[in-house]
C-alpha cells in the first residue's frame, strides 16, 4: 500500500512541476511578446516626437539639470541655448514663436524694425533656432517634391539643385540641441573679459554716489591691471592658466536617454504584476534615471574639459558611460521586482 501511495504521490509531483513548467514557459514568452512590443512601441513615439516642441522642451530640461550641477561642480556651468543671440531681432524672434506655438504663419520683419526688446533667454535661443530649422527644411523638401524630375534632372538648374540639396542634408543629419558652457577652471581669459566688464558697470551704475563709483572705478581698473599683467607673464610659460579648462557640448536627443529608459518602462509594463505596482515602478524608476542620466553628463563633461575632449573622452561617451548606464537600467528594475513586486507578494 506505501509504495502504491508513493507512486501516486510522486506522479502527482511530476503533473505539478510539469504544469508549473508550462505555466512558466507562457509567462516568460508573454513577457519577451509584450517587452519587445513595448520597446518597439515606445520608440517609434519617441521617433515621431524627436522633432517637436515638447522634445525641444525636454532637452532643455536636461541641459538646465547638467548646468546646475557643473555650476557646483567646475567655477561656471550655464545653459547658452544656442550660439547665436539673434542681436537687434528679439522682438521678432519672440513673434515668430508665438506665431508658430498658434499655428499662424511667420510675420514679416519688417513689421519690427526698429524695434528693442529685452535680450532672448537660452530657451528662446535654442527653441527659435529649433524650430525655424524644422521649418525651413519642410519647406526645402516640399518645393524638391513640387518641382519634380523635370526641375531637378534640367542642366540649367543644376547649380540651384545641388544647393538645395546639400541644405537639405545638412538639416536632416544634424543633431539639434540647447548648448551647455562649462568652465571647469576659468583661465586669465575669462578672468579678463569679466574684470572688464566689472569696469564698464561701474561706470555705469547709477545708484552710486560720485565718490563711491570712483573707488569702485578704480577697484576693478587695479584688479583688471594685475590681471593683465599676469597675462602677460603666462602667456608662453602657462598657456592652460590663460585658457582654462572649459568645455561646451550640444545636448542632443541621443543624451536624453529616452531610448534607454524605453527599455526600463518596457520591462516593468511586461512583468506580470498589478497595474499599479507597474505604474509606481514607473513613476520612481524614470526620475532615478534621469538623476543617472544627468550624472553622467556631468561626469562627460568634467572629462571633457580636462582632456579638451580628445580620446579620452571619446572612449568615455561612446563606450565606459554607455555601459555603466545600461547597468543602472537593469539595477533599477531588479530593484523594482525585488523590493516592490515580490515583497508585497510574499
Amino acid at each position: 500500500m506505501s509504495n502504491m501511495e508513493g507512486g501516486l504521490v510522486s506522479a502527482s509531483e511530476a503533473e505539478a512541476a510539469a504544469r508549473n513548467r508550462k505555466a512558466l514557459r507562457r509567462k516568460t514568452i508573454k513577457f519577451v511578446v509584450v517587452f519587445i512590443g513595448s520597446v518597439f512601441g515606445l520608440l517609434g513615439a519617441h521617433a515621431a516626437l524627436v522633432e517637436t516642441r515638447g522634445n525641444d522642451y525636454y532637452l532643455y530640461q536636461v541641459a538646465r539639470s547638467t548646468a546646475y550641477v557643473l555650476d557646483w561642480v567646475g567655477d561656471s556651468g550655464r545653459v547658452v541655448g544656442h550660439m547665436k543671440n539673434y542681436p537687434g531681432k528679439e522682438a521678432y524672434v519672440r513673434a515668430c514663436l508665438e506665431a508658430w506655438r498658434n499655428g499662424a504663419e511667420t510675420p514679416p520683419p519688417e513689421q519690427f524694425e526698429g524695434v528693442d526688446g529685452p535680450p532672448l533667454t537660452p530657451w528662446e535661443r535654442w527653441s527659435y533656432s529649433a524650430s525655424s530649422e524644422r521649418r525651413e527644411l519642410a519647406q526645402l523638401l516640399k518645393v524638391w517634391k513640387e518641382r519634380g524630375d523635370l526641375w531637378r534632372f534640367n542642366p540649367i538648374n543644376q547649380a540651384e539643385v545641388e544647393k538645395v540639396r546639400a541644405r537639405i542634408d545638412r538639416l536632416q543629419n544634424r543633431d539639434r540641441g540647447p548648448t551647455v558652457s562649462f568652465v571647469l577652471r576659468a583661465g586669465l581669459a575669462s578672468k579678463l573679459a569679466e574684470a572688464r566688464r566689472a569696469v564698464a558697470d561701474a561706470q555705469r551704475d547709477t545708484t552710486l554716489s560720485e565718490e563711491e563709483r570712483a573707488a569702485r572705478v578704480e577697484e576693478t581698473k587695479a584688479r583688471l591691471a594685475e590681471l593683465d599683467s599676469k597675462r602677460k607673464m603666462a602667456a608662453d610659460k602657462d598657456p592652460e592658466s590663460l585658457n582654462g579648462l572649459g568645455f561646451s557640448f550640444v545636448v542632443v536627443p541621443d543624451c536624453g536617454a529616452i531610448p534607454t529608459m524605453v527599455i526600463f518602462v518596457a520591462a516593468v509594463v511586461a512583468f506580470p504584476t498589478r497595474w499599479w505596482k507597474k505604474l509606481l515602478g514607473v513613476v520612481l524608476g524614470i526620475p532615478f534615471l534621469y538623476g543617472i542620466n544627468t550624472l553622467r553628463l556631468s561626469v562627460l563633461a568634467v572629462v571633457g574639459a580636462w582632456d579638451h575632449g580628445g580620446a579620452i573622452f571619446t572612449f568615455a561617451h561612446e563606450y565606459v558611460w554607455q555601459g555603466i548606464y545600461i547597468i543602472f537600467v537593469v539595477l533599477v528594475w531588479l530593484a523594482w521586482v525585488e523590493l516592490l513586486v515580490r515583497r508585497k507578494n510574499a
